[in-house]
């Protein structure tokens, strides 16, 4: 059974069969709990006079909002974050992390992305950056990861693994000869027990260059075919673009 969050009305008590003590179990539930430690933790420690006087509302109701007697519509809920400097999330007690900006964090947790990069990827959708000629990026940039990330084909993966393999720096004997041009100082008497060798960092990043252009072309050419749907289907730059 979920944790009960916000007080009973007369109506749910009665049907829970906690009709006695109701104004007890009502303040101590997560709702009104919040709202008492937000105030009384809050660096100015406001009364709930002054409470009062930022919200519209008078004294006695920030007091039965306190203790559970009474819950704050959506306009009042709104405010309360707005002077706590916290989410409204928070004040409904739906998240535990008081933060107002927790779209990076959600984004970060979904694709795996590390926050640096969402921060890029946002910085593109504020920022209307031009080239010196006048041109548009920032959109175009967007549509071309959208047009990257939509590839259906092996092309990416096949792409991404080339990079990987000199990240990694290492490969497998069966995929190289000592005719390979980036392969010409390996030893070759060097091999791994497992049927791999480790190359330099020069050695991995020019194999891993020559093997991304076998694939480049053709990961170009699924990408372009992507674009072309997404401008069909109502984005690319003279679409829609979701703004903060």
């Amino acid at each position: 059974m979920d944790e009960r969050i916000f007080p009973y009305t007369p109506k749910e008590a009665k049907a829970a069969g906690i009709e006695h003590g109701l104004k007890a179990v009502n303040k101590a539930l997560p709702f009104p709990s919040r709202l008492r430690e937000l105030r009384n933790n809050h660096p100015q420690q406001p009364s709930q006079q002054f409470l009062a006087e930022k919200l519209g509302v008078a004294k006695p109701t920030v007091s039965l909002y306190e203790v559970g007697e009474n819950v704050p519509d959506a306009k009042t809920i709104v405010k309360l974050a707005q002077f706590y400097g916290v989410s409204t999330d928070y004040i409904l007690c739906q998240t535990d992390d008081p933060s107002v900006n927790t779209d990076t964090k959600t984004a970060v947790a979904v694709t795996g992305l590390s926050k640096a990069a969402v921060d890029v990827l946002r910085a593109f959708r504020k920022n209307d950056a031009l080239l010196d000629g006048g041109e548009r990026i920032a959109p175009r940039m967007l549509d071309i990861l959208n047009a990257l990330f939509i590839t259906d084909s092996e092309s990416l993966l096949l792409f991404i693994r080339s990079m990987w393999t000199g990240i990694e720096l290492e490969v497998n004997k069966k995929s190289i000869s000592e005719k390979d041009e980036w392969a010409q100082d390996i030893d070759f008497d060097q091999f791994l027990e497992d049927g791999h060798v480790l190359l330099s960092i020069e050695q991995g990043s020019r194999y891993a260059f020559l093997d991304a252009q076998t694939h480049m072309a053709k990961l170009v050419e699924e990408m372009y075919s992507s674009l072309i749907k997404l401008y069909k289907n109502g984005g690319g730059e003279d679409g829609e673009h979701p703004q903060d």
